[in-house]
């Protein structure tokens, strides 16, 4: 007798949920890439491995192989490359360059090709302008990441500038006091860019005689001593941004990609 198998047993609770959640965020991702109709005949013809820099420097597109290929505008790619989806790679044949996908352009085009997001509507200036990098793909974690660094960076900078401004506003009111009791003993009344000499400490009988408090006669000698250069003004560093290297290319698929296929 043929014992009867065994039911398949029930998914974990929860699953469906982890699911939609996870089918939702894939859509999000999708939607948020905001290509037109010409970028994503781009990214596939790239993932595909038919665009070329030839020779002359003149982007060209090989639909198949054997085909003479046409040229096309070098400036479409360009929102594409910033954008962390596509990169120029290494030399392919004598002299010419191939246009080849990231991770996150291969991630990308799955994505499209999945869940097929409406087109957005571009002209050939509009297909220039800047894309954002694919939502949780290397190049915004790299981007978030090197942002951080920078803010870390710029508010370590920031409490230099100001210890350093401090330091020299302490000097400047050391200075005025000690210019005062100087000048008080001298006889002037008005600076004018005059300094005090170099260590000069009053007598016993001038501090009596100008009843300078003996907290202030006591650092005047210190600096007669030991004069305490004037701090430098620290410089304002000029802003800088983190170039960041292109990503490396992903492995090209040796068939031919089909962005509006079915999804697989």
């Amino acid at each position: 007798m043929t014992a009867t198998p065994p039911p398949y047993p029930d998914p974990p609770p929860g699953t469906g949920k982890i699911l939609e959640v996870s089918h939702e965020r894939e859509r999000q991702r999708a939607r948020a890439l905001k290509w037109s109709a010409r970028q994503a005949s781009l990214m596939a013809a790239a993932a595909a491995g038919q665009l070329l820099f030839d020779r002359a420097g003149v982007l060209r597109h090989y639909p198949r192989p054997g085909h003479a290929g046409h040229a096309l505008a070098a400036g479409r790619l360009a929102s594409l490359l910033a954008a962390g989806l596509l990169v120029v790679t290494e030399p392919y044949g004598p002299g010419s360059q191939r246009v080849g996908v990231t991770a996150d352009g291969r991630e990308a085009l799955r994505l499209w090709r999945r869940w097929r997001p409406t087109l957005a509507v571009k002209d050939r200036t509009l297909d220039c302008e800047p894309l954002q990098p694919l939502l949780g793909g290397q190049e915004a974690t790299r981007r978030a990441r090197a942002f951080a660094e920078d803010q870390r960076r710029r508010e370590a900078e920031r409490e230099e500038f100001y210890a350093a401004m401090e330091e020299l506003h302490t000097w400047e009111d050391r200075d005025e006091r000690l210019w005062d009791a100087w000048a008080k003993v001298q006889g002037i009344t008005h600076r004018l860019g005059r300094q005090r000499p170099v260590g000069w400490a009053p007598t016993d009988e001038e501090a009596a005689q100008h009843y300078l408090a003996p907290a202030l006669v006591a650092e005047l000698r210190a600096d007669a001593a030991h004069p305490q250069p004037r701090p430098e003004r620290p410089a304002i560093r000029p802003e800088r941004t983190q170039e960041l290297p292109p990503l490396p290319p992903a492995p090209y698929e040796a068939e031919q990609l089909s962005l509006f296929g079915e999804a697989g």
